[in-house]
């Protein structure tokens, strides 16, 4: 049997260098570093911004308790009322008054529910009518647990209250027989309403009633006289809108009559 000749054992055969096995590849992280960092940071932005818009929302949960329908707490995290305006705390605390008295509430700050009322102020600034905003809030309802008639006047009471409708008030009321003039009044409104009656049976079968709204100066250039009655007659009544041209002056109440009469104006409300 041949044998192989004694000697020192072969070295194991060694690869070239284009023969090595490649390196497991690193992981897109630890490769990009950069774009990681920038990605995450893009990520927070996002996050962020989608919070800052859920918390914009104005969210209406099932209960007024402060937890929601499935048991967990809601977060409410409303701005300290001394942080805000009086008249701005005290609107967001009808809104909340309103959505508890039917078991509602909402996770919308105080601050929120103010920003809101205060749209209705800048729709009034912009010349809308109430009635106008009262079409338009139709949500309200379903937001805020009341009409959209009070929602508006919640919000013109608290935040603007220079734009809430003003009553009708009395500026002048004459009464008397015969030639009388008023004291003067300063007219702040372009219209105003005037009831007037007379009466001549004491006088005779008819009289004269004659009534104006007139300026001070008659020889004045800007001289305004509204005439609120002209008649010949036993006696009668009307109510009737006049147009003073000069807001912001003063006019009088001059009659001229052989009758009993009695003369109310007053503003025509807003």
């Amino acid at each position: 049997m041949n044998h192989a000749p004694a000697g020192p054992a072969r070295p194991p055969r060694q690869l070239l260098p284009s023969q090595q096995p490649a390196p497991p590849p690193r992981a897109w992280p630890a490769r990009h570093k950069a774009w990681t960092a920038i990605l995450s940071v893009i990520g927070l932005v996002v996050v962020l911004g989608v919070a800052s818009v859920i918390a914009v929302n104005l969210v209406t949960t099932g209960t007024a308790s402060g937890t929601a329908p499935c048991g967990s707490p809601t977060s409410r995290a409303s701005s300290p009322a001394a942080s805000l305006a009086s008249r701005q705390a005290k609107f967001a605390g009808v809104i909340r008054a309103s959505l508890a008295a039917k078991g509602l509430s909402s996770s919308s700050t105080d601050a929120q529910l103010a920003g809101v009322g205060a749209r209705v102020c800048s729709a009034r600034q912009g010349g809308a009518t109430q009635a106008t905003l009262v079409s338009t809030w139709a949500s309200a309802p379903r937001k805020f647990a009341m009409s959209a008639k009070k929602f508006v006047g919640t919000a013109e009471k608290y935040l603007c209250p220079q734009f809430l409708p003003q009553p009708a008030a009395v500026l002048l009321s004459l009464r008397g027989n015969g030639t009388e003039s008023s004291r003067s009044v300063v007219v702040t409104q372009p219209a105003l309403q005037v009831k007037y009656n007379y009466d001549c049976s004491s006088f005779g079968d008819s009289g004269s009633f004659i009534a104006d709204f007139e300026t001070a100066n008659q020889n004045s250039l800007d001289f305004d006289d509204l005439s609120i009655a002209n008649a010949l007659s036993p006696g009668g009544a009307e109510t009737i809108t006049i147009y003073p041209q000069k807001t912001g002056r003063q006019y009088h109440l001059a009659v001229n009559s052989q009758c009993d009469w009695s003369i109310t104006i007053s503003t025509s409300g807003s």
